[in-house]
C-alpha cells in the first residue's frame, strides 16, 4: 500500500512553514489561529487585509505561510463551511500546497507530511 501522507496529532507549528488555519468571515483572530500566528512570527494584525468572500485567503512572510479557511458564517453548519472552503482552498492553492509538510488546526494541531 502507498502511502499519500503521514499524519501527527500535536506536532509542534514551529516545525512548519505552511499551516490551514480557521478563521469567521468577519476575519476575527480566534484560539488556533492566533496560536499559529505567534509560533510564524506574525502578528495579530495581519487578519485585517485578508479577502475572506471566496472562503479562503492566504498570508505570506518570508518562508512562511498562512491560508485561512472560513468556518464560521452566521448561521451556516461550521462542518459544511469546513469541508466546503477547505475543498476550494485545495484547489485555489494548489501550487503553494503541492508536497509541502502543513499544519491543520481545525480541531487542534494535525499535520500532513507528504
Amino acid at each position: 500500500m502507498n502511502e499519500f501522507y503521514k499524519i501527527a496529532l500535536n506536532p509542534s507549528p514551529k516545525d512548519f512553514k505552511l499551516a490551514f488555519a480557521p478563521i469567521n468571515n468577519a476575519g476575527a483572530v480566534g484560539t488556533l489561529n492566533s496560536k499559529i500566528l505567534l509560533e510564524f512570527g506574525f502578528t495579530e494584525n495581519i487578519v485585517r487585509d485578508l479577502r475572506l468572500s471566496k472562503g479562503s485567503d492566504i498570508f505570506e512572510q518570508n518562508d512562511k505561510k498562512i491560508i485561512f479557511v472560513v468556518t464560521i458564517e452566521g448561521e451556516k453548519d461550521a462542518e459544511i463551511l469546513l469541508r466546503d472552503n477547505l475543498s476550494k482552498a485545495f484547489s485555489i492553492y494548489a501550487e503553494e500546497i503541492s508536497g509541502k509538510e502543513c499544519l491543520y488546526a481545525f480541531d487542534g494541531y494535525r499535520s500532513c507530511r507528504p
